[in-house]
C-alpha cells in the first residue's frame, strides 16, 4: 500500500511556504508586472487520465478528480471496467485512502508528506496546482520581467522560490519551477493545451517533475494529467467516503 499512497500524494505534493508569509511593505518605485487570470469556481470536477513513473513504478489509469473551493480534494482511481481500487480524500490538514485491493483504510496527517517526502504540503498549493492557478499569492515583494512570449513572476518566501512563467497572450501559468531553500526539492509544473472552461482558460494537460531526497537517496518522479472532461459547478457536489467494517486501519 505505501506504493499506493506515495502515488496519490506526490500528484499533489508541492513545497509549502508554511503560510509565514512576510507583510507586505510599501514600494517606493512602480514595478512591471502582469496580471493572471486565476480560475473561479465554488465546484470542479474532472474525468482524467493519470500516468505516473519514478523510474521503478509505473502506473496509469483513470480517475476521476472533485474539489470543493478550501475545503475538500476527492479523487476516486478506476484502473480498468470502471473498477475503484482507491478512493483519496484530502482535507486542509488530512489524507484519507481507502485500498480496496487490500481492503485497507489510512488516515494521514499532512505532516506524512512532510516527513516522509521533505515537503511541507498545504491543501491550497494542491488545489491551486491542479486548476493552474498561482501557487503562492501574490506580494509587493514579488518581481517580474518579460521575456519573449513570457512575463517571469519570481516569487520568493522564508522557505521556497517559485519561478513563473505566465503566457503574455494567455494570462495563464505556462510553467512554474517550485524550489525549497533548505533541501534543494525541486517541482516543474507544465500546463499545456490551453482550451475554454466556462469564461476561463483551462490548461488540459499537466506535467509534473519532481527531485527530492528520501532516505533512498534522490528520487525523481513524473506525474501527467490528462483532463478528458472538465465541470465548474455552483450546485453542491457529492464527496462519498464510506470506510466498511472490514476494513483493516493502517
Amino acid at each position: 500500500m505505501n506504493r499506493v499512497v506515495f502515488l496519490l500524494i506526490v500528484i499533489f505534493a508541492l513545497f509549502s511556504c508554511r503560510r509565514t508569509f512576510h507583510k507586505s511593505q510599501p514600494v517606493s518605485i512602480e514595478r512591471p508586472s502582469i496580471k493572471v487570470n486565476e480560475i473561479e469556481f465554488e465546484y470542479f470536477q474532472s474525468k482524467a487520465k493519470i500516468d505516473f513513473d519514478d523510474g521503478t513504478n509505473q502506473f496509469s489509469s483513470p480517475m476521476t478528480i472533485r474539489i470543493r473551493k478550501d475545503s475538500v480534494i476527492w479523487i476516486s482511481v478506476n484502473p480498468a471496467l470502471g473498477i475503484e481500487v482507491v478512493r483519496a480524500l484530502i482535507t486542509p490538514d488530512s489524507v484519507f485512502v481507502i485500498d480496496k485491493i487490500h481492503k485497507a483504510y489510512y488516515a494521514l496527517g499532512l505532516n506524512y508528506v512532510k516527513n516522509n517526502f521533505g515537503v511541507d504540503l498545504t491543501f491550497k498549493m494542491m488545489q491551486s496546482a491542479l486548476l493552474g492557478n498561482l501557487i503562492l499569492p501574490n506580494s509587493s515583494l514579488d518581481s517580474t520581467e518579460f521575456e519573449g512570449d513570457y512575463a517571469k513572476l519570481r516569487q520568493s518566501r522564508s522557505d521556497m522560490d517559485v519561478l513563473n512563467y505566465i503566457g503574455k497572450t494567455s494570462k495563464k501559468i505556462e510553467s512554474a519551477i517550485v524550489t525549497d531553500k533548505k533541501t534543494k526539492n525541486n517541482l516543474t509544473i507544465k500546463y499545456t493545451d490551453m482550451a475554454p472552461l466556462d469564461s476561463f482558460q483551462f490548461g488540459y494537460t499537466t506535467q509534473v517533475i519532481a527531485n527530492y531526497l528520501t532516505n533512498k537517496g534522490m528520487m525523481k518522479s513524473n506525474v501527467g494529467i490528462n483532463h478528458q472532461r472538465v465541470d465548474l459547478k455552483d450546485k453542491q457536489m457529492r464527496f462519498p467516503f464510506n470506510v466498511k467494517n472490514k476494513y483493516d486501519r493502517k
